[in-house]
C-alpha cells in the first residue's frame, strides 16, 4: 500500500509539474509574442497612444521613446516611457518662456497581465525618477496644470450626449490597484502669481500604495524631501529644510470626503502629529488637527543646536494646534497654543544651568486671507540665566495694520550660548549684556510709517564679545546701544577687535526699519576715534583690501554724517549704497602716506553696472603740510578691475614728506613746495605688482625752492606695471619698477625754459634711466641723444648724465637759459658727468668727467674783439678777461659756472660784434675740479687760448687768457684767480720788450726763444 500510494504521488507530482512548466511556457510563449507585436508596431503604438490622449486635451504630451518590457516585474509587463512631458498648450507661443508642467526622464508603468483579462486593471508598480514639477496659480486661480489637462469643448459635448443615452449607475464596476507609486529624486516649483507666494521642493522620495474599489480610494503616503525655499509676500519664510511626511489617506469619491488619518510631519528633528477630514459637501469644511507629544525634545532641534539637545536636564514642550473653516466661503482658522514647562539646560561651555525656563503663547490666525484679525500673544516668557534672567510679554495682532505690545527684560551672562541655541554662524560669545526694550503702537502699512507710544530700549555691553566667520571680529565690547523711537544713540560705544580700536558717539535715525523691510531714509551723525584702525584684518571678509591696501590707519578722529535708505542698504548684491558726509577726518595710514586732515567731502559707496563703486566728490583735505583738494571714483570689475581716477588741485604741499621720514635730512632742491593741478588715472592690478597703470593728464605745477621756482605747463605722464618691495626699504621709490613717458608744453624756471619735453623713463629696483632725442635743454630745433641714470634713493646716491653729438644754435640755448644771446651760430657738444651724495655740496665735490665744446662761423655779440686787439696796440689798455669770457662764459661756462656772477662781466652791449671762425672748449672734470684740456678760439686777424681750471668744490678758480702769436706763444697774457662768487683779474702781462713801435708791437714783442703757451687743436688765422 505504502508502494502503491507513493507510485500515485509520484506520478502527481509529474502531472502538476508538466502541467506548471506548460503554463509557464505559455506565458513565456504569449509574454514573447506581445514583445515580438510591440517591436514591430510600436512606432504606431505610441502615435495612437498620444494621439488619442492629446485629442482630448488642451496641452501636449510627449515621449521621447516607449519601450516593453515584459519580464522586469514578472509576471506583471512593464511600459517605459522615456522623456515624458506634459506642455501647458499646443500653441508653441503660449509655451514659449514657460517650463514643461511636468518632464520626467524615466516613467516606468508595470501592469498585471492576468487580470487585463477581468475587469480589474491592477498597476503593480509606477515608477518616475529624476524630473521637475512646475505649478503655476495664475491671477485667475486658475494651474497650468488645469489649463493642460482640461477637456475640449468638443470631446464634452461627445461625453453628455453618450452619457444621456445610458441608464444611471452610480457604480463603475471598475477596480484599479496601485501596489506601489514610487517617484525618484523630482524637482518640484510651485508659484502663486496672485499671492506672490513661492515653494520650491525637491522630493527626494516618494513611495504610495493605492486602490479604488466601490467609489472609495485608500492610500499610504511616505515622502522624504528637503524644502529649497518657500516665500510668502516676497518674503522668505524657510529655507534649506529637510521634511517628511507620513500618513494615511481614505477618499469617498461620491460626496469627496476625504479622511486624514493619524500622521506626521517632521521638519528637521522636529516633529508633528496630525488628523483631520475634508468634506466637499459642507463647503469645502476642513478640520485638521496638529499636536506635539515631545518626550524625546526633538521639537527643540528647531532652537537648540543638535548636539547640546542632551544638555536638556529637564522640562517640556507642548503644541496644540487646529485648522477650520469652511474653504469654499471663508479662510479656515489656524489657532495655536504652544508652551515650553521648567525647562532645564546646562551651557556646555561654562558648565552653568539656565533655570525655570517657562513658555506660554497662542496664535490665532482669524478668517480673513490677509491675516486682518490675527493675534499672536506671549503671556509669558521667562527663563533664570547665569549671572541675571530673561522676561518677555507682549503681542501682535491685525498683520494687515500690525498692532504692536512688547515688553521684553534681559540681563545676563551670554558665555557660551551659541553652544546651546541656534545663532546661526556666530561663534566665540561671551560678556554680559543687559536689554530693556518696550514697543507700543501701529504700523500705517500704506504710509510705511510706524506710530508709536512706546518705542525705547537700551542695550548695555560690558566685555562683550563674538566672532562670525569670514565676516568680523569683536573681542571686547562696551558701552551703550540705546534706542528712542525711530533713533539709535551709541553711547561711548568701544569696540576691540584684535589690534584694532574704534570708539563710536552718535546717533542714527530710522535704522530700526531696515529689521522691517520699510523704505526709509537713514542717517547717521556719528563722531569715530581710533589709535589703530587696522583696515585689512578688520575687514578681513574683503581679501583685496589687504591684497591692495595692507595698511594700519593711526590716531582716527572722524565725524561724519552717513546717508542711505532701507532699500539701498538691503537689495544689494555685494556692498549696500551709502554716502558720507564728512565734516572732518584726520589720520594717518602707517608707512603709507603722512598724516591726512579732511575738513569736508562727501564719501559714496554703492553697486554701479561695473561693479562696486567709490565716488569722493569735493574732499578739502590738510597734506603734507599744504592744502589738498580732489574728486575721485573707484570702479572695479570683471573687465576693469580696480580702477580709479581723480582730479586735484594742491597749493603749496612738500613732496619731501612722501619720500623721507621726520628725522631724515632731505637735500634742499626736494624740500620745496609744490602747488598746482592735475587729472589721474591708475589702476590696481590682479597680479603681483601694485598698479597696473599710472597717467597723469593736463597738470600745471608750480615747485618752490629757496634756489629758484620751477614752473611745468600741460605735464603729462604714463607709466605702467608698477611694483616696489617696502619689505626691503620703507621709502618705494628706492625699490621701484616701472617704465613710461613724460611730456610737458613748457617747463620753466628764472634760470631755464624748456619746451616740448618729451622723454622715456625705465626704472628697475630702484635704478632710474631717462632717455631723450628732443634734448630740449639745449634749445628748439637742437639734435642729439640724451641720457641720464641715477639711483636717487640709495643710501648713496649716484648720477650720471651724458649728452652725445648734441648739434644746436648758441643762442637758442642761451635762451632756453633765459640768458643774454652773447654769442650766436652753430656748435656741438659731448657730455659725461657723473658723481655721487645726497647734499648739494658732496654731489659737486664728487663730481667727474668730460666736457667737449666746438664750433666755427660764430658771432660774438657786445664787442668788435679784432678793433679791441688793433686799439691795444695803439694805447696798450686793454682788459684780456673780456675776451676770455667768449670761451668760459659762453654756452661751456653757462653749464659749469650757474650760478655765479662771473658769467656777466663780458657783457658790454656795444652794438658791435666779432666773427669767430672757430672755437673748442674741451674740459675734465675730477672731484669737482674743471680744468682746461683745450680751450682757444680764432677771429679773422687774432687767436686767443685760455688755461687752468674752476675748482666747484671749493669756489676757487684760477684761469690765465693770452692773446698768440703764429707760433702759439703769448703776446699778451692776463690771469683771473682767487674765490669764484668775486675773483681778482690780475694786469696784463706784456712778453717781450716795449720799445719796439707800436704798430709793429705784435709781431716784435716776441723772439724766436719764447715759450709756448698753447698746443692745440685750433689754428692761428691766417692772414
Amino acid at each position: 500500500m505504502n508502494l502503491l500510494k507513493a507510485r500515485k504521488q509520484k506520478s502527481l507530482f509529474k502531472i502538476i509539474l508538466i502541467s506548471s512548466l506548460s503554463l509557464f511556457a505559455l506565458i513565456v510563449l504569449f509574454f514573447t509574442s506581445l514583445f515580438v507585436l510591440f517591436l514591430i508596431y510600436k512606432n504606431d503604438i505610441s502615435k495612437t497612444l498620444l494621439s488619442s490622449v492629446n485629442q482630448k486635451i488642451n496641452g501636449e504630451i510627449t515621449f521621447s521613446d516607449l519601450s516593453f518590457t515584459p519580464f522586469i516585474h514578472f509576471p506583471s509587463a512593464s511600459l517605459k516611457l522615456s522623456d515624458l512631458s506634459l506642455k501647458e498648450s499646443k500653441d508653441s507661443s503660449v509655451n514659449a518662456g514657460k517650463m514643461p508642467v511636468f518632464n520626467v526622464k524615466e516613467a516606468y508603468i508595470s501592469l498585471n497581465i492576468i487580470d487585463l483579462f477581468s475587469s480589474r486593471i491592477n498597476v503593480s508598480e509606477i515608477t518616475f525618477e529624476v524630473g521637475s514639477l512646475n505649478i503655476i496659480v495664475y491671477p485667475d486661480s486658475q494651474t497650468n496644470l488645469q489649463k493642460a489637462l482640461k477637456i475640449k469643448s468638443g470631446t464634452e459635448k461627445i461625453v453628455k450626449e453618450e452619457t444621456a443615452d445610458t441608464v444611471t449607475d452610480t457604480t463603475s464596476g471598475l477596480n484599479l490597484q496601485i501596489d506601489n507609486l514610487e517617484i525618484i529624486d523630482l524637482q518640484l516649483a510651485l508659484e502663486n502669481q496672485l499671492k506672490k507666494n513661492k515653494l520650491q521642493l525637491k522630493i527626494n522620495e516618494l513611495q504610495s500604495e493605492f486602490s479604488y474599489s466601490e467609489n472609495k480610494i485608500i492610500s499610504s503616503l511616505n515622502l522624504d524631501a528637503s524644502i529649497d525655499s518657500l516665500i510668502k509676500n516676497n518674503g522668505l519664510l524657510l529655507s534649506n529644510q529637510q521634511i517628511n511626511f507620513e500618513s494615511k489617506i481614505e477618499v469617498d469619491t461620491d460626496s469627496i470626503y476625504v479622511k486624514l488619518e493619524e500622521g506626521s510631519f517632521s521638519i528637521g528633528e522636529a516633529k508633528f502629529n496630525f488628523n483631520g477630514i475634508f468634506d466637499s459637501k459642507n463647503q469645502g469644511y476642513v478640520d485638521l488637527s496638529v499636536f506635539v507629544s515631545d518626550k524625546d525634545f526633538s521639537i527643540f532641534s528647531l532652537f537648540l543646536r543638535d548636539d547640546e539637545l542632551k544638555n536638556i536636564k529637564a522640562g517640556d514642550l507642548y503644541l496644540d494646534g487646529s485648522v477650520k473653516g469652511k474653504t469654499l466661503i471663508e479662510f479656515p482658522q489656524a489657532e495655536i497654543s504652544f508652551g515650553l514647562k521648567n525647562v532645564e539646560l546646562i551651557n556646555p561651555i561654562t558648565k552653568r544651568k539656565i533655570k525655570n525656563l517657562n513658555l506660554k503663547g497662542y496664535f490665532n490666525s482669524g478668517r480673513s486671507d490677509d491675516w486682518f484679525d490675527a493675534r499672536l500673544r506671549v503671556d509669558t516668557l521667562f527663563a533664570d540665566f547665569p549671572d541675571g534672567l530673561v522676561k518677555l510679554s507682549g503681542s501682535v495682532r491685525n498683520y494687515k495694520l500690525p498692532e504692536l505690545d512688547i515688553n521684553i527684560f534681559l540681563s545676563a551672562d551670554v558665555t557660551g550660548l551659541e553652544k546651546v541655541f541656534k545663532l546661526g554662524s556666530i561663534s566665540d560669545l561671551k560678556g554680559k549684556i543687559e536689554l530693556t526694550d518696550r514697543v507700543m503702537g501701529k504700523y500705517l502699512i500704506e504710509e510705511k510709517k510706524f506710530v508709536s507710544s512706546i518705542n525705547n530700549a537700551k542695550l548695555s555691553l560690558e566685555n562683550f564679545g563674538v566672532n562670525i566667520p569670514g565676516t568680523i571680529v569683536f573681542d571686547k565690547v562696551n558701552g551703550i546701544i540705546r534706542r528712542e523711537s525711530d533713533d539709535i544713540y551709541f553711547d561711548s560705544l568701544s569696540i576691540i577687535s584684535e589690534d584694532t580700536d574704534i570708539l563710536i558717539n552718535g546717533k542714527v535715525q530710522n535704522l530700526i526699519y531696515l529689521f522691517f523691510n520699510i523704505e526709509k531714509d537713514i542717517e547717521g551723525n556719528l563722531d569715530i576715534k581710533s589709535s589703530v584702525f587696522d583696515l585689512p584684518n578688520f575687514l578681513a571678509f574683503d581679501p583685496s583690501i589687504k591684497r591692495d591696501f595692507n595698511y594700519r590707519i593711526l590716531d582716527v578722529d572722524v565725524s561724519v554724517i552717513a546717508r542711505t535708505t532701507t532699500s539701498k542698504a538691503t537689495k544689494f548684491k555685494s556692498f549696500p549704497e551709502i554716502d558720507f558726509d564728512i565734516k572732518k577726518l584726520d589720520a594717518t595710514v602707517k608707512n603709507f602716506l603722512p598724516r591726512l586732515e579732511i575738513y569736508s567731502g562727501i564719501y559714496k559707496i554703492s553697486e554701479s553696472i561695473l561693479g562696486f563703486n567709490m565716488k569722493f566728490e569735493n574732499f578739502k583735505t590738510d597734506f603734507m603740510g599744504g592744502k589738498f583738494n580732489y574728486s575721485a571714483e573707484y570702479n572695479t570689475s570683471k573687465y576693469q578691475p580696480y580702477y580709479i581716477k581723480m582730479r586735484a588741485d594742491f597749493k603749496k604741499i612738500y613732496l619731501s614728506e612722501l619720500f623721507y621720514s621726520e628725522n631724515d635730512t632731505v637735500p634742499e632742491s626736494i624740500n620745496g613746495k609744490l602747488s598746482g593741478s592735475f587729472f589721474t588715472e591708475f589702476q590696481f592690478p590682479t597680479d603681483s605688482t601694485l598698479l597696473k597703470f599710472i597717467k597723469l593728464k593736463n597738470a600745471d605745477m608750480v615747485y618752490e625752492f629757496s634756489k629758484d621756482t620751477i614752473t611745468a605747463t600741460n605735464l603729462s605722464f604714463e607709466f605702467k606695471d608698477f611694483y616696489f618691495n617696502d619689505k626691503a626699504k620703507p621709502n618705494p621709490l628706492a625699490t621701484l619698477y616701472t617704465s613710461g613717458d613724460l611730456k610737458a608744453d613748457n617747463i620753466n624756471s628764472s634760470s631755464f625754459n624748456f619746451s616740448d619735453v618729451d622723454f622715456n623713463m625705465n626704472v628697475i629696483n630702484g635704478d632710474y634711466e631717462v632717455k631723450s632725442e628732443t634734448v630740449r635743454l639745449f634749445g628748439e630745433n637742437a639734435k642729439g641723444h640724451a641720457k641720464i641714470t641715477a639711483t636717487p634713493f640709495s643710501d648713496v646716491p649716484k648720477f650720471n648724465i651724458t649728452y652725445t653729438d648734441i648739434n644746436f644754435l648758441a643762442e637758442k640755448m642761451l635762451s632756453t637759459f633765459m640768458e643774454d644771446q652773447v654769442i650766436s651760430g652753430p656748435l656741438n657738444l659731448s657730455f659725461n658727468v657723473s658723481s655721487s651724495g645726497s647734499e648739494w655740496d658732496t654731489i659737486v665735490s664728487n663730481m667727474s668727467g668730460a666736457i667737449n665744446l666746438s664750433g666755427k662761423n660764430l658771432l660774438l655779440n657786445g664787442l668788435d674783439a679784432d678793433e679791441m686787439i688793433d686799439k691795444f696796440k695803439r694805447s696798450q689798455n686793454f682788459n684780456l678777461v673780456d675776451l676770455g669770457a667768449v670761451v668760459l662764459a659762453g654756452p661751456v661756462g653757462l653749464a659749469v659756472t650757474k650760478g655765479t656772477d662771473f658769467a656777466s662781466i663780458f657783457v658790454f652791449n656795444s652794438g658791435k660784434s666779432t666773427k669767430i671762425n672757430e672755437l673748442v672748449s674741451h674740459w675734465t672734470i675730477s672731484k669737482g675740479v674743471f680744468e682746461i684740456q683745450d680751450a682757444a678760439f680764432t677771429t679773422n686777424t687774432n687767436r686767443i687760448a685760455l688755461t687752468g681750471l674752476i675748482g666747484f668744490a671749493n669756489q676757487n678758480i684760477d684761469l690765465t687768457i693770452a692773446l698768440l702769436d703764429k707760433s702759439g706763444c703769448s703776446i699778451f697774457s692776463q690771469q683771473v684767480y682767487g674765490n669764484l662768487d668775486s675773483p681778482t683779474m690780475g694786469k696784463v702781462k706784456v712778453v717781450g720788450t716795449v720799445l719796439a713801435p707800436v704798430t709793429n708791437l705784435v709781431d716784435d714783442v716776441t723772439g724766436k726763444d719764447c715759450v709756448v703757451f698753447y698746443q692745440g687743436s685750433v689754428e692761428h688765422p691766417k692772414k
